[in-house]
C-alpha cells in the first residue's frame, strides 16, 4: 500500500487529476460527471477518483447544468448518477435521449430491486449500493471507454451491495 501525501500537498490541476499523477505521466484525460446535491458525496467521490484513478471529475446537481456539463466537455467518459436525488429518474430520462452513447452508473442508499431496476431500464452499466465500495467504483471507472462511443442499453448488472 503506498503511503498518501499530507492534504495541503495535493494540489488539482485544470483538468482535476493531482499533480502526482500528472509528474508521474498516468494522469487520465477522461472525466466523470458525478450528479448528486449530497456536496460531502460528492467530496468524497472527487478525492477517490482523482487520487486513485487519475481522473477528473465535474461535479453537478441533477437537472440541466448537468446536462450541459455533458456537452460542453468532450472528455466527459461516464455519468455517475445519484439516483436517491428527487429529479434524478427525469434527469436520467433527459439524458438518455440527449447523451445515450455516454454509460451510466447510479449509486442509491435503497437495496434492489426498485431504485437499480428503473436504472438499469435507463440504461445504466452498474447499480453501486451505499456506502461505495471504493474498488467498485474505481473499477467501473477503468472499465468506462475512453470517449462515448457506444450505445449504452438496458442490459446492466445486478445492483452490487456495498460494504
Amino acid at each position: 500500500m503506498r503511503a498518501r501525501a499530507p492534504r495541503d500537498d495535493r494540489a488539482r490541476s485544470r483538468g482535476g487529476a493531482s499533480s502526482r499523477r500528472e509528474a508521474e505521466g498516468t494522469a487520465d484525460e477522461r472525466r466523470v460527471l458525478v450528479v448528486s446535491g449530497d456536496a460531502d458525496l460528492v467530496r468524497s467521490l472527487q478525492i477517490l477518483l482523482e487520487d486513485e484513478a487519475g481522473v477528473g471529475v465535474i461535479p453537478a446537481g441533477p437537472g440541466e447544468a448537468a446536462i450541459e456539463a455533458i456537452g460542453n466537455d468532450p472528455t466527459v467518459a461516464l455519468a455517475l448518477v445519484d439516483l436517491d436525488e428527487a429529479p434524478a429518474p427525469a434527469f436520467l430520462d433527459a439524458m438518455r435521449v440527449s447523451h445515450a452513447a455516454l454509460p451510466v452508473v447510479v449509486m442509491t442508499a435503497y437495496p434492489p430491486p426498485d431504485p437499480p431496476q428503473r436504472a438499469r431500464e435507463l440504461g445504466a452499466l452498474a447499480c453501486l449500493a451505499k456506502p461505495i465500495d471504493p474498488e467498485e467504483l474505481l473499477a467501473q471507472v477503468h472499465r468506462a471507454p475512453a470517449a462515448p462511443g457506444r450505445h449504452v442499453g438496458a442490459s446492466a448488472g445486478r445492483c452490487k451491495q456495498g460494504e
